[in-house]
């Protein structure tokens, strides 16, 4: 399988069509308990999750990535909680429950968005800035790990051969099986890589949180060079999908290719953990050109795995009862 930028082929069709199927890693339950670590209050709507933080304004909320929308719920909760504001990032595949319990779904598919966007326009729910990534990479995992890299670009597959060579030990454990000790390590490697790239994001305190709320579906893959941690990948594993989640590498490690082998490996991982999917968790968007401009570098890296490119449907303010 190549790249596929205009999501026209069967195959690439199928991929959509899968993944729309799963349920969301941001609707799982582990994801869930890692956000109330880190102060948020999760409800459940029906089968989705609300996210509620008190803020300045009110209480806000958030919905990422729901499979279903209960209206009526919704209201119950935003009047018994105090939410001003609500944000819907809805998943590929929605049900709407309307106030009469009527259901409808909503494919938010290339060629299904207008349609499901019109619907959510016509409940006086208005367009916003999304939260979340926008777009992402998938690869189908579904023929194994060989014909998973006979579908990667040729750099990639040259990269491969070379990291794989290199003097360099791959692992992959589950997050709950580490040690404290090698945890401070991976954070001592994650203040080094964020000193050179100012600009990333320090997500310390939330990657706690997750080994927490997945760990044995959830695993750390590690390059070490004789007692040198180079590089890791955090991988969460929901509904037979693995999700890339967080990876860093010091400068050192990319003359060895070190990044290219731990996607390799952690490809390897959620083959022998059952996984049809693999979810390289967000790419730089051309629809939001302005958001995250810095990833457009590890989008074409992400990119030579081959897989499909999936965007995700526009994101909402709901209109809620006052």
């Amino acid at each position: 399988m190549v790249v596929v930028e205009a999501l026209t082929s069967s195959a690439a069709r199928s991929v959509i069509d899968r993944f729309g199927d799963r349920e969301p890693l941001t609707q799982s339950l582990g994801y869930a308990a890692a956000l109330q670590e880190r102060g948020f209050s999760c409800l459940l709507a029906g089968p989705a999750i609300v996210l509620l933080k008190p803020g300045e304004g009110g209480v806000l909320a958030q919905m990422q990535r729901p499979r279903a929308l209960d209206l009526g719920l919704l209201e119950v909760i935003a009047a018994r909680t105090g939410v001003t504001r609500l944000l819907v990032e809805p998943a590929l595949r929605v049900v709407l429950i309307d106030r009469d319990e009527r259901r409808a779904t909503l494919h938010f598919g290339p060629a299904e968005v207008e349609r499901s966007r019109e619907r959510l326009l016509a409940l006086g729910w208005t367009p916003a800035p999304p939260s979340a990534h926008t777009r992402t990479q998938v690869i189908d995992l579904a023929g194994g790990l060989d014909e998973t890299v006979a579908g990667f670009s040729a750099i990639a597959r040259r990269n491969t051969r070379i990291a794989l060579a290199r003097p360099v030990t791959y692992d992959a454990r589950p997050l709950d099986a580490i040690a404290p000790e090698e945890y401070a390590e991976v954070e001592a490697l994650d203040v080094e890589v964020r000193a050179e790239k100012p600009y990333l994001r320090d997500d310390r305190a939330l990657r706690t949180s997750l080994v927490r709320g997945f760990g044995p579906r959830g695993f750390l893959i590690t390059a070490r060079a004789a007692d040198r941690l180079l590089g890791v990948i955090y991988l969460l594993l929901h509904d037979r999908v693995a999700t890339y989640f967080a990876a860093f590498s010091c400068a050192e490690a990319r003359p060895l290719r070190v990044p290219t082998g731990l996607v390799f490996r952690a490809l390897a991982c959620a083959v022998a953990e059952g996984c049809d999917l693999f979810d390289l968790c967000g790419l730089w968007d051309p629809r939001h050109p302005d958001r995250y401009p810095r990833w457009r570098g590890f989008t074409r890296f992400k990119q030579r795995f081959g897989g499909v490119s999936v965007d995700f449907g526009p994101s909402f303010d709901a209109r809620l009862p006052v």
